[in-house]
C-alpha cells in the first residue's frame, strides 16, 4: 500500500473515490509512523551504545594510568627476592627498603588491589 501510494503523484491520487483515498492515506500515515519509530529507536540506540563505548574506554585509560603507575614491577620484584635471598635474617629497613624503597612498595601494594591478580 505505501509503495502505491508513494508512486502515485497528488493528481492520481486524487482521481480516486473517497473511501479508496482515505484507505490509502491512512495505510501511508500508518506504515510512515512505524518507520519513524523504528528508526527514532535505532537511533536512540546507537547514542547508547556510543555512550557505553566513550564510558568504557574512559574507565580503561584510567585503569590503564593506574597500572602504570609503578613501572619496571618485574625487575623491582627481582631485586627485592635477591635482597631478601642474600639477607635472609636481615631487618626490612636494612635490607628491603635500600633496594627498592618503601613507597614503591606502597605503590605496588595499590596497584594490586586497584587490578587484582592480572594486567
Amino acid at each position: 500500500m505505501k509503495l502505491r501510494v508513494v508512486a502515485e503523484t497528488l493528481h492520481e491520487l486524487r482521481r480516486h473515490p473517497d473511501p479508496i483515498r482515505y484507505g490509502l492515506v491512512a495505510a501511508f500515515c500508518t506504515v510512515r509512523a512505524q518507520e519513524l519509530t523504528d528508526d527514532l529507536t535505532d537511533l536512540l540506540l546507537h547514542v547508547v551504545h556510543k555512550m557505553g563505548v566513550n564510558a568504557e574506554k574512559w574507565v580503561e585509560q584510567e585503569l590503564l594510568t593506574d597500572f602504570k603507575r609503578v613501572t619496571g614491577k618485574t625487575g623491582l620484584l627481582f631485586h627485592l627476592a635477591e635482597a631478601s635471598l642474600e639477607h635472609p635474617k636481615g631487618q626490612v629497613d636494612e635490607v628491603i627498603y635500600p633496594v627498592v624503597g618503601e613507597q614503591t612498595l606502597r605503590d605496588l601494594v595499590k596497584e594490586y588491589h586497584a587490578s587484582g591478580r592480572s594486567y
